[in-house]
């Protein structure tokens, strides 16, 4: 997305092809935390735009950079930097119109506005490793956001491994950039990598958990006036309906039975969406242990 904006705001602004050297830079690969991207933007993020410094504009001075790694900040600079009272002598068929708001007040909404893009839960980083609304689109998102987490973390190896054979040199600080930045990203590879699984995945295998599940569960059915011989769905609703105050549990799980492998992956055969304690309860009651010690009633 801030490539995006980038590149959508640079052809509004009439911005020639020779105006601005794109340099691409592979997250995936953990490029932005190379020494020589870092020396550039030491936080390590994009998008990054190296400009020069304007008193060091005259051909007959050595031009000096320096890097603006703030995406609103860009955008500010590429519009002021396009205009009738540009004095950076581009080679652009046309002046660009000025995008920012002449008026106070529309400045002030149109900073709300930016702010709210790219600040706090709507950040384009974080709804990418957040992009997902129940269990399944969870295990599909972790198949894209995997193997970018591991692409990044072993970049981080490679460079901490690199400087400490002396085949890099960095400082201290920018080792315990590297150090900080491999922690956060294994803990986000180990959520991730949990989240990936399928729910058969993590209950296929009958465990001191499922122990207390079962027992807890068929108390609170007893409570809420079921028993074992209800099915799963029934045993739930009958649940819902002691809890007072509209109480109502997550659809967001289907049985195993409705899952069908094919070649695209696992589908659904008239897919019904039930509470993840009802397909819990349906597969417990098939257990001869839940047999033997539940009988007919709970």
């Amino acid at each position: 997305m801030e490539r995006l904006s980038h590149d959508a705001y640079r052809e509004e602004k009439g911005y020639g092809d020779n105006e601005v050297d794109f340099k691409m830079v592979d997250l995936a690969k953990g490029q932005n935390f190379s020494p020589s991207f870092l020396r550039l933007n030491p936080k390590g993020t994009l998008p990054a735009l190296i400009v020069p410094i304007e008193n060091t504009l005259p051909a007959e001075i050595e031009s000096r950079y320096k890097a603006v790694t703030d995406t609103t900040a860009i955008v500010e600079l590429l519009d002021r930097s396009r205009s009738a009272m540009s004095r950076t002598h581009t080679t652009s068929f046309a002046s660009g119109p000025v995008l920012s708001p002449a008026m106070i007040s529309l400045s002030g909404v149109s900073k709300t506005i930016i702010d709210v893009v790219h600040a706090g839960p709507a950040s384009p980083e974080l709804l990418f490793y957040m992009n997902a609304r129940d269990s399944s689109t969870l295990q599909s998102v972790s198949k894209t956001v995997l193997p970018f987490l591991r692409g990044r973390c072993d970049a981080l190896d490679h460079y901490l491994s690199d400087n400490k054979s002396s085949s890099i040199s960095v400082s201290e600080k920018t080792k315990t950039f590297w150090l900080e930045k491999k922690r956060a990203t294994e803990e986000m590879l180990i959520m991730m990598s949990d989240a990936g699984k399928a729910d058969a995945e993590l209950s296929d295998q009958f465990s001191i958990a499922d122990i207390h599940i079962v027992a807890w569960l068929a108390w609170l059915i007893k409570l809420s006036g079921g028993n074992t011989t209800d099915n799963g769905a029934d045993a739930i609703r009958k649940l819902e309906r002691h809890v007072v105050g509209g109480f109502r549990l997550p659809k967001d799980a289907f049985p195993p039975s409705s899952q069908v492998p094919s070649s695209e992956g696992t589908t659904l055969m008239n897919p019904v969406a039930q509470a993840k304690l009802s397909i819990i309860w349906d597969n417990i009651k098939e257990r001869p242990s839940w047999k033997k010690v539940y009988g007919g009633n709970a």
